[in-house]
């Protein structure tokens, strides 16, 4: 798991948060193999992490911390919290909800944007972002406007648009909507997200993303509330939100409201496979573009290996001892560090190169 906040000492505590890009020229050596960096009219030490040249840094001398904000390196995956608030209680979600709230950073987060490497994605997340729905389309289209080479991905519950907000969507190219669709049927959703009448809100909102022209990530998270009628699902997006960009159908992070729903909430995909299966195979006859996240390859029928993706982020991914010996790790999304054997599906295995050739 990489460390992303480091401990430093500042000279001077008494300046206001600040972000910077690390490059060889700010570098100095200060002994016990520790940095030294000079900025603001402030040194600040800290212990280097060998491969942090070329990364966006957040200063807070105040609390005598440093974040990284944007690591630079092909494969890594950086987001943004902007507030921890939420108007959903899903029963699954690795964030629970806070009275926390970030969007006073969102100067500091475009500056990091606007400093980073070209042609990357940047995670906006929650919460729910949207709580900020003005200062956030302000947000992406000022981002877009300076580096529209950068791609913006917001995680939304997408409850909170209106027939207003259509017109400034339509200006937002760059940024796609990462947006959860649980069930085809109205109280299995409600009852996911904690919610009444959020699957009626959710559906005229995607209409009004339509309309605009919005980028559409659909996610849909495996439950037992709605693994089995997951074919059913897949007939209904091809039907109805043809539009979609991409279906991402994902594993549970093990963290947060799903450790104390485990019981109610853990299907092992790895055994029933079927559902899955007919999913992807009315998605692909829909041509439905279909991806499977936060699921190990050898976890799902080898028919279907192609559409799984290393989608759990570099720096809480985790592999099995088991894993050592799979001839496909390197393409694996493999565990959340957090995954203890709870939550570890049962088919889990090592993949030969024999089981490659089959599939």
């Amino acid at each position: 798991m990489i460390d992303l906040k480091i401990k430093a000492e500042f000279s001077n505590t008494s300046l206001p948060p600040f972000v910077l890009r690390i490059t060889e020229d700010l570098i100095q050596e200060a002994g016990d193999g520790a940095t030294l960096i000079s900025a603001k009219s402030c040194e600040i030490k800290f212990k280097y992490p060998e491969d942090i040249l070329g990364d966006i840094l957040l200063f807070s001398p105040e609390s005598g911390f440093i974040h990284r904000m944007i690591r630079s390196g092909e494969g890594t995956h950086n987001s943004f919290l902007l507030t921890e608030r939420c108007d959903q209680v899903c029963v699954m979600c690795s964030q629970p909800p806070k009275n926390k709230d970030y969007s006073g950073l969102m100067s500091l987060m475009k500056e990091a944007i606007l400093l980073s490497d070209k042609n990357i994605t940047v995670g906006i997340s929650g919460g729910e972002p949207t709580l900020h729905k003005e200062k956030l389309l302000t947000f992406l289209l000022d981002i877009q406007e300076k580096r529209p080479d950068i791609t913006i991905h917001v995680l939304t519950n997408a409850q909170h648009f209106t027939d207003e907000d259509i017109e400034p969507l339509s200006k937002i190219q760059n940024t796609i909507w990462g947006i959860p669709l649980y069930s085809d049927q109205a109280t299995i959703h409600d009852e996911i997200v904690g919610k009444e009448g959020a699957f009626d809100q959710l559906m005229m909102n995607f209409f009004r993303l339509g309309r605009a022209g919005s980028r559409i990530e659909l996610r849909t998270v495996l439950l037992a509330q709605n693994y089995y009628d997951l074919s059913r699902l897949s007939r209904f997006i091809g039907k109805n939100l043809k539009f979609i960009e991409q279906w991402s159908i994902m594993g549970i992070e093990p963290i947060g409201y799903a450790l104390a729903n485990k019981k109610t909430i853990f299907v092992d995909y790895s055994i029933f496979k079927e559902p899955l299966l007919d999913a992807i195979a009315n998605a692909d006859a829909l041509e439905l573009p279909t991806k499977i996240f936060n699921t190990p390859r050898c976890c799902v029928d080898p028919s279907i290996r192609s559409h799984t993706t290393k989608s759990i982020s570099d720096w809480k991914r985790k592999y099995l001892p088991i894993c050592d010996t799979c001839s496909e790790k390197d393409e694996c999304t493999g565990f959340f560090e957090w995954t203890n054997e709870e939550w570890i599906p049962s088919e889990v295995r090592p993949i030969t190169s024999f089981d490659s050739q089959q599939s």
